[in-house]
């Protein structure tokens, strides 16, 4: 891949990171609570859904980062070598950030048992 291309792709996953975090953190606030639970099962439907938007969020910032390291060890210059380093910075912080801010996050909606 041309570093062109890899700048590219390093935009995209940033944006994509940084949505992902913003719509997992609105799911959890909103929709987790209104997705019905069975009576004494440990886990239901919401935590499911809630797992996958959380492993997929973990598997796009492990790609921002890699990208972020294959631009840094591709970069000719030392401008282009500082600038590599943000798609590093971003996917790492941002899973972090969503880590902690996750079990913060009150829900809004009513928890509802059948």
């Amino acid at each position: 891949m041309t570093t062109a291309r890899l700048q590219r792709l390093a935009a995209l996953l940033e944006r994509s990171v940084v949505v992902l975090a913003l719509a997992a953190l609105a799911f959890r606030a909103t929709l987790y609570g209104s997705l019905p639970r069975t009576a004494g099962a440990a886990y239901g439907s919401a935590d499911v859904v809630d797992f996958a938007l959380a492993l997929l969020l973990f598997a796009l910032c492990t790609a921002c980062g890699g990208v972020g390291v294959m631009l840094s060890l591709r970069a000719s210059s030392d401008r282009e070598r500082g600038m590599s380093f943000r798609p590093a910075l971003v996917g790492m912080s941002t899973f972090v950030i969503y880590y902690l801010l996750h079990p913060l996050v009150p829900s809004l909606a009513p928890v509802t048992t059948p």
